[in-house]
């Protein structure tokens, strides 16, 4: 099975990045800077090769919500993902997004041999919350001493 996952951006700093993947092989990528949601959508549409079979992973947290609202329009397979909504395991994450994290099988991913892609993975701390659970920190702290975002890493976990 075809899944990809889209990490957006827009119009600020950070990209937006796109993987795809057929079962635990990366067979694609794209990285796009200072584009709006409606072209997102038609490039990961594209990369989709318009196939309603196709799985795309969307972060619909802010801007992506437009990017999933154009590809339903598309007739596109779409799942908003809301990195910030509580974790199917509770009891040892607190949301979406540090589950992603803390469950990705590195090991048996084939990944592209990105240091980017490598530096943004292996970069993002982490700590336990008060009550247990596994946290990444948040992405502001990231960007603050990375100087960029973790969009390559984020959209190749949602994929």
């Amino acid at each position: 099975m075809i899944e990809i996952g889209v990490d957006v951006a827009r119009f600020g700093d950070d990209l937006t990045v796109i993987y795809k993947r057929k079962g635990m092989k990366v067979i694609g990528c794209k990285k796009l800077s200072k584009v709006d949601t409606q072209q997102v959508a038609r490039e990961v549409w594209d990369m989709a090769d318009r196939s309603h079979e196709v799985m795309i992973k969307v972060d619909d947290s802010g801007v992506g919500g437009g990017v999933t609202d154009k590809l339903r329009d598309l007739g596109a397979n779409v799942m908003p993902v809301l990195n910030g909504d509580p974790a199917y395991d509770d009891d040892r994450y607190t949301t979406c997004a540090d589950e992603q994290w803390f469950n990705f099988p590195l090991f048996d991913a084939q990944i592209p041999d990105d240091p980017a892609l490598m530096e943004e993975l292996s970069g993002r701390v982490y700590y336990y919350t008060a009550k247990d659970r596994k946290k990444i920190e948040p992405k502001k702290d990231y960007k603050k001493r990375y100087g960029s975002s973790p969009d390559s890493a984020d959209a190749l976990l949602l994929c």
